[in-house]
């Protein structure tokens, strides 16, 4: 099919989706079209490493195919860094990059990427090869990262590094992390890693940006110092909370509480307290709770000679992440509860 029959089949295919105004028909099959030819352009560029997956037995049409079904890929790690090296289109190899992002290959990958990062030429896969680098770097590559991101002559390709070495390093990371904030090419990367270190020396460093005068900043650093506080602590209008309690004061979870977290928190909760609950029985019932389903639970609680009732609500957000609200007509109830919960993520992190 030439380029003008593949249009008319295209300006086709538009009107009868009916969606795109009849003036604009050849304007949007224009702009298909030549998605479509970049497209055919890629799979022709990229069919040796096709050829390969599959005669390895990866029944793959792209390189994509690789993360999207699945595909246990650690036989193929030495092949796919070979192929990487290759002038494959962009495209091809940013799909080689998404199949090594898997933290479990870091042994095999990690030195080479670092490698590859350093000669790189095209900065936007130099990009996303620090990104891959931020996410399954291990604590022994530390000391390469920090070579990395604090080397200006790499420029914004360092844009994901900063993470990574929060992830890896935490509240380690904090002198690292000043460092890089007097760096050019890094702002709002360096804060959003702030946030992933938490704590009160983190908060205390984000919250000047809090008004810096870029918006985009701003935005970035007020939801990075509410991440390094685990929840709040505040006032409620001597509320009837579902008729269980009569409550004053509230505690809330801000940023996204780990769900593979819930588990310690009840049980740490369930021996300091003595609560008068089961900790098992209750993260069973939110495990197999619905995504936005909310578990209630009055809890009487005994610290010492000083017991008190409450009213615990957890909400599932997602498969992954949930949220704590506590509410009690005792305010060193609540404060205890915080202080507990602060105890028990300072003491994951250290871990």
């Amino acid at each position: 099919m030439n380029e003008i029959d593949e249009l008319n089949t295209i300006i086709e295919e538009i009107r009868q989706e009916g969606v795109v105004p009849s003036e604009n028909w050849e304007l949007v099959a224009r702009k298909r079209l030549e998605i479509r030819k970049f497209a055919r352009m890629v799979k022709e560029k990229s069919k040796p490493l096709v050829d390969e997956l599959n005669a390895k037995g990866y029944k793959v049409e792209s390189v994509w195919d690789l993360d999207q079904e699945g595909y246990d890929i650690l036989p193929i790690v030495p092949m796919l860094l070979r192929h990487f090296q290759l002038p494959y289109p962009r495209r091809t190899r940013e799909g080689i990059l998404k199949a090594l992002n898997k933290p479990e290959l870091s042994k095999m990958v990690v030195n080479p990427l670092i490698r590859l990062f350093i000669s790189e030429q095209d900065k936007a896969v130099q990009i996303g090869i620090g990104g891959v680098l931020a996410r399954i770097c291990e604590p022994e590559h530390t000391d390469d990262l920090v070579k990395l991101a604090t080397n200006a002559n790499y420029g914004e390709a360092r844009h994901f590094l900063p993470r990574g070495i929060a992830r890896i390093q935490q509240q380690k990371a904090i002198p690292i992390l000043v460092d890089l904030l007097d760096q050019k090419d890094f702002g709002a990367e360096v804060i959003e890693a702030l946030g992933e270190v938490g704590g009160v020396d983190a908060a205390a460093l984000i919250l000047p940006f809090t008004k810096d005068k870029d918006s985009y900043v701003r935005s970035i650093a007020k939801k990075a110092y509410k991440k390094c506080s685990i929840g709040k602590v505040s006032k409620c209008s001597s509320m009837q909370t579902s008729g269980l309690i009569e409550a004053d004061f509230a505690y809330e979870t801000s940023g996204e509480f780990d769900l593979d977290d819930l588990g310690p928190f009840l049980e740490l909760a369930q021996s300091t307290f003595a609560l008068s609950i089961d900790a098992k029985l209750v993260m069973d019932s939110v495990e197999s709770a619905n995504v936005n389903e909310e578990i209630k639970l009055s809890v009487r609680t005994k610290s010492g000679k000083y017991s008190a009732e409450i009213l615990l609500k957890i909400l599932k957000e997602d498969e992954d992440v949930c949220s704590i609200f506590l509410f009690s007509g005792s305010k060193i109830t609540i404060k205890r509860w915080d202080t507990l919960l602060n105890q028990l993520m300072n003491g994951l992190k250290k871990e």
